[in-house]
């Protein structure tokens, strides 16, 4: 009995060994067709060479020297995953930390580093306290729970003070299966099993199938609208935009809200255009967007609550910052289900008694085709802007004096 038992054992052993070096040789190849990521963790992301796969967010930002993201003269991302260059973990005797978290937004595509309104916060509260530095820990296609899991990674290390959370249009973007759980909280050994990476993709693939749109890294989406114009001594936008809510239309103004819902997304080899509906059947994207959401609503209550307490937990304090959009100009507002997040981040903040950037209100009135490069991206003149409301959110609390 004892001998079949460690015959069964060796043979089990000897099966995942062979499974695991197979997934690491081959892995990328087996991964189902339609996989967002064709590759494995560590290898770089089809298509964005400067986006690595991560076992914990999915995707992170490479480190060094970027040139991608349509960046003016690149950037540089540090060894935790931040823009901007390497810093000390410890933080300082004295020094202030606001951390931002958030996604491409929030990273700053398509302008200079001194143009990011994390930089231009920076050197607005710098004028009330120079000791206070402000961490950029946006990436792009970040979603809530990929913030999340980044504080728990390694953000929290650096000891933020504030933590400004930023989350918004990641989140509301159709996937074929929720972040949680194509990007679970897992046992650090096994996530780090190419076989068990492997087999986790396709039991998502056989339980969620195709019911909507893959999720993209990039600033593209399937089925995204395209993006404006250049105007002249703007850089161009990457990737023929982002999978934001609704974009410009080619004269630079603003199409008119869908009723009811969000556009109609097509599929990825769709690139002209969203298919007609079949006769009455309604649209796949209603009032409450794709069947499937990278963050479901709720979900994403959870994750603001989550990653305040982890920031309370170490001693710091949150603050919130709606993200504006292209159709923000007109009346403040989306015009569909994803003006439910920007209400449900609201509420929190408000619950919290926690200060909060709603910049929607102040782009009210402005020019769409000088604060924003497309659908969610903004020019240098709108990350001027957010970084107006943002400082002046933060004012009170830059000058009170640390405990």
């Amino acid at each position: 009995m004892k001998r079949r038992l460690l015959f069964s054992l060796a043979v089990v052993l000897l099966v995942a060994g062979i499974a695991e070096v197979t997934a690491r040789r081959v892995g990328g190849k087996l991964l189902p067709a339609r996989r967002s990521l064709d590759a494995m963790p560590g290898e770089s992301v089809p298509g964005e060479p400067n986006m690595v796969v991560n076992v914990v967010t999915g995707w992170r930002p490479r480190t060094g020297r970027q040139f991608s993201f349509g960046i003016p003269g690149g950037t540089v991302v540090n060894s935790h995953g931040l823009r901007g260059p390497e810093i000390p973990v410890a933080k300082p005797a004295g020094e202030r930390r606001v951390l931002l978290v958030g996604d491409s937004t929030v990273f700053g595509v398509l302008v200079s580093d001194q143009d990011t309104f994390a930089r231009q916060l920076e050197a607005a509260l710098q004028g009330v306290d120079p000791h206070i530095t402000v961490l950029n820990g946006g990436a792009p296609g970040w979603s809530s729970w990929q913030a999340r899991r980044a504080l728990e990674e390694s953000l929290l290390d650096y000891e933020p003070d504030l933590l400004v959370i930023a989350t918004l249009w990641s989140d509301a973007q159709g996937a074929r299966w929720p972040d949680a759980t194509r990007f679970p909280a897992m046992v650090p050994l096994l996530a780090r099993s190419s076989a068990y990476v492997l087999l986790r993709e396709w039991v998502g693939e056989l339980r969620y199938g195709d019911a909507v749109e893959e999720v993209r890294v990039g600033l593209g989406a399937p089925g995204s609208r395209p993006p404006p114009p250049n105007r002249p001594g703007e850089p161009p936008p990457v990737n023929g935009g982002p999978n934001g809510p609704g974009g410009m239309l080619a004269n630079g103004e603003m199409p008119p809200k869908p009723p009811g819902g969000s556009p109609v997304k097509g599929p990825p080899d769709a690139p002209g255009g969203p298919p007609p509906n079949a006769p009455g059947t309604p649209p796949p994207n209603g009032p409450d967007g794709p069947p499937t959401l990278r963050v479901a609503l709720p979900d994403y209550e959870a994750n603001l609550a989550a990653m305040a307490s982890l920031v309370a937990a170490g001693g710091g304090k949150t603050a919130f910052l709606v993200l504006p959009c292209v159709r923000d100009p007109a009346d403040g507002e989306v015009g569909d289900f994803r003006d439910k997040y920007r209400d449900a981040m609201r509420a929190y903040a408000t619950s919290l008694d926690a200060p909060i950037a709603d910049t929607p209100a102040a782009f009210v009135g402005t020019d769409a085709a000088q604060m924003f490069l497309d659908e969610v991206h903004p020019t240098v003149g709108g990350h001027t802007k957010i970084a107006a409301v943002l400082a002046e959110t933060l004012d009170p609390w830059a000058r009170t004096p640390s405990p």
